[in-house]
Parts: C-alpha cells; structure tokens; sequence
C-alpha cells in the first residue's frame, strides 16, 4: 500500500498494493507524477516526487503474522489510508497527538505501522521489539518550493534550482534513504531482544489481499475529480514496471526481500 495524508498529492496518495516499489524507483515515480503535479500543485513549485522505503508493523507482545491478528489492537499508523486499512481489520488507529515516542507509552499501543529507520530514530525501538518480515507500505513523498519566492530569484538561480529538480535526484535521494533503512534493519536484526517474524507465502498473500478493498475507494474519489481511474493507475503500474530495471536488488526493503 502507498499513502500520504489527503488533501495534497491526490493522484498518488492513498493507492493500495505498491509497496513491493523498490526505492530505486524513485526517477519512475518521480516521471509518472509530474504529468499531474502541475494540476495538482499549482500553489507551489513542484521540485521532484519519489518513494520513501516500505515499512512494516512493529508490536512488543501481541501474535500478529496475518491480518486477522489485527483485530482489535490499537495501532498507530502514519496516514489515513493506513488508518482506514486498520479500521477495515477491526483494529483501532490512534492518532499521534504529540511526540510519538510519549504518545506510544500513554497510549498502550499494541503496535505500530512505521519504516524501520523512524522506529529507531524516535525510539520507538525500545518498545516494539517484534517486527513483521513483509512489506507492508510505501509512503510517496514530494518535495515543494514556495512558488512567490522561488519566482523572485534570478533566471541563474532558478537554473540551478531546477537543474536539482529532476527525476536523477529523485533516485539519489531514495536511494540514499534506502541505504539508511537497511542499515536499521541490520541493527535491529542484531539487538537479542528484538525478533523478525518471517511469514509464509501464504501469509504474505493475505496481507496483499487485505489492501485490496481500498483501491476501489480511491477510485470512486479520484473519478469524482474527474479522472479516468483505471488510466491513472495503469500509467502509474506501467511506469514503475518500466523502472524496475533501474531498482537495486542488492538493497531489499525488508530483512527477507520480500
């Protein structure tokens, strides 16, 4: 599954099942966006577009290896996609009200959708110490200039700027997230206390399986902003399979590469 909050990026939020996109395949995402960013965007100069690395569930004491052993855990998630996956399983989403690492201990959470980088940057590593061996999303990212500003540089500046806003940076920005995520996963991986959970063929079947009633959900919204869905997703599969080539399979997104 790939999301990101509503109410920017549309055409790439929210759209369930990519999360097998290796993040070197930022310069095809980064490709297929831009022929909507424009429109999507007009407020701010759009810079370039890319695929942060897939993350996964991450719990302290709860069995969880299928979607069913969702039900009724509360669970933070980072999007409303995510949220609405959760609810959809019979789990409870609690939403971040603070610092993330405070909010976990106040609210008991059972466990937690996040990349393995973030869990160990806030810390949360020190009370989800199970993690699920699966990619289970991908969050798009974009990064955005203040068009007002950005239009009052000289035409060197803006050459500059724009000569960085380009699908190369975008797998070199990636690409240097996704080394990062590999490197905490082997830390974790390495810790005596923490333990990754494998799952089987099957297992990882249903997790793809669970995601599948959100796609006709996006679908209905972006039809109702006038878009041809079907289209939209079908460019966006084809441009990532087209940039598949360039995808780094020596840096998997997840302990197994699965």
């Amino acid at each position: 599954m790939g999301g990101v909050d509503r109410g920017s990026f549309k055409r790439g939020h929210e759209v369930a099942d990519f999360s097998r996109c290796a993040a070197w395949q930022g310069v095809a995402f980064d490709t297929w966006y831009r022929s909507y960013a424009g429109d999507e965007m007009r407020e701010v100069k759009f810079c370039l577009a890319f695929l942060r690395p897939s993350g996964t569930l991450h719990w302290h004491s709860k069995k969880i290896e299928s979607p069913e052993n969702l039900r009724t855990l509360k669970i933070h998630a980072p999007n409303a996609m995510l949220s609405a996956w959760i609810a959809q399983l019979g789990g409870y989403h609690v939403p971040a009200e603070g610092p993330q690492p405070r909010v976990l201990r106040a609210s008991e959470l059972d466990a937690v959708l996040s990349s393995w980088e973030t869990l160990s940057q806030l810390g949360i590593d020190k009370i989800m110490t199970k993690h699920l061996d699966a990619r289970i999303f991908v969050s798009p990212l974009a990064w955005v200039l203040n068009r007002a500003r950005y239009e009052r540089l000289t035409a060197a500046h803006k050459g500059i700027i724009d000569a960085h806003c380009a699908g190369a940076w975008a797998t070199r920005i990636a690409g240097a997230w996704a080394q990062a995520e590999q490197a905490s996963i082997a830390t974790l991986r390495a810790r005596p206390n923490h333990e990754v959970v494998a799952i089987s063929a099957a297992q990882d079947a249903a997790w793809r399986r669970s995601a599948a009633p959100l796609r006709p959900a996006w679908a209905l919204r972006a039809r109702g902003e006038g878009h041809d869905s079907d289209a939209v997703l079908a460019k966006l599969i084809a441009t990532l399979a087209d940039g598949a080539a360039g995808a780094r399979p020596d840096h998997p997104a997840s302990p197994s590469g699965r």
